[in-house]
Order: structure tokens, then C-alpha cells, then sequence
């Protein structure tokens, strides 16, 4: 069994998503700080004499709550062998998160490199989004600023992601 300790201020779902990527849910478990303090020596016992304890501590930047995914991908990934293509990336629209950053002005290039290197992108999923970003433009043009939005989701996806939170059928 493995224990992350998660001390921030943000939900822990947001990380459990991406240990979900990497773990089935009866192989861990994710709590805050306070919770660990509150378990006795009584309730560790019948478990592993040497834990797996993974403690990560909020670094209180801007970007703390990808600092710390970056670090549970990174750990995860030397744990398992893995490494999955979309990186830190779970529950969002990667697409819309592209498009923000293009939209405040960066290059393709700049933002390609920002989504494999900050988000841990595959190299082919960057180069996805971006072209799937431009196709949107391309089709459909920019929103007015009055305007409101709809997401109609097509399930195309050969497998089911463990985070997903789209309703589907495995």
C-alpha cells in the first residue's frame, strides 16, 4: 500500500485524479497532513512494517498546484515505468488550455513547449492539441464576447482514462 501525504490547500481529488492514472484506488491512499497526524500506532497495525510514504509539502507558489503533480507524475513515473502521454493533465480540456494561453499572445512553439514541458506532454498530444485548437478556429472562428458556450462531448477514445469523469462505458 502506498501513503501520499499531500500538505496544500487545494482538494485532494485534483490529485488523486492523476494517482488514479498511475494506480488502482485499492493500491494507495491520499490524505492531507492533519489526517495522518490522527492515526494511532494501532491502526498501522497489519500493515506493510515499512510503508511506501510519499510527503509533499506545498511550495505556496502560483503554480503549487502543478508543482506538486508534477512531482507525484515524476514519482509515480520512476515507481510504475510508466509515462503516460498526457501528462499532468487530467479533468480539463486541454484544447481550451491551449487556446488561453495563444489567445494571451504566445507562439505555437511557446506554447508547445509550455504543454511538454510544464504539463509533461508527450511531444505527439502537444502537437494534437495545437492542431486541434486551429481546426476549432479554423471551423468555427473565436466566441463574440456575448456569447455563451456549449460543450457537446463525442466519445472517441479507445479506452477509458481511470480520471475520466465523462460519462462512458469502459
Amino acid at each position: 500500500m502506498y501513503k501520499f501525504i499531500l500538505d496544500t490547500t487545494h482538494p485532494l481529488q485534483l490529485f488523486r485524479e492523476l494517482i488514479d492514472v498511475f494506480l488502482t484506488p485499492d493500491q494507495y491512499q491520499c490524505m492531507g497532513p492533519e489526517e495522518e497526524r490522527d492515526k494511532t500506532e494501532a491502526e498501522y497495525s497489519g500493515e506493510v512494517a515499512e510503508p511506501f510514504i510519499f510527503y509533499y509539502r506545498g511550495t505556496g507558489s502560483r503554480d503549487e498546484k502543478n508543482d506538486l503533480k508534477r512531482s507525484l507524475y515524476q514519482d509515480l513515473s520512476r515507481l510504475t515505468g510508466t509515462k503516460p502521454e498526457w501528462g499532468i493533465l487530467t479533468g480539463i480540456r486541454p484544447v481550451k488550455l491551449a487556446g488561453e494561453m495563444l489567445e494571451q499572445g504566445k507562439s505555437a512553439d511557446q506554447v508547445r513547449r509550455i504543454l511538454e514541458e510544464d504539463y509533461l506532454l508527450h511531444p505527439g498530444k502537444a502537437q494534437l492539441i495545437l492542431r486541434m485548437y486551429q481546426r476549432q478556429v479554423r471551423e468555427i472562428g473565436k466566441p463574440k464576447p456575448d456569447s455563451a458556450g456549449i460543450y457537446i462531448g463525442i466519445p472517441f477514445c479507445p479506452t477509458r482514462c481511470l480520471y475520466c469523469s465523462f460519462p462512458s462505458n469502459q
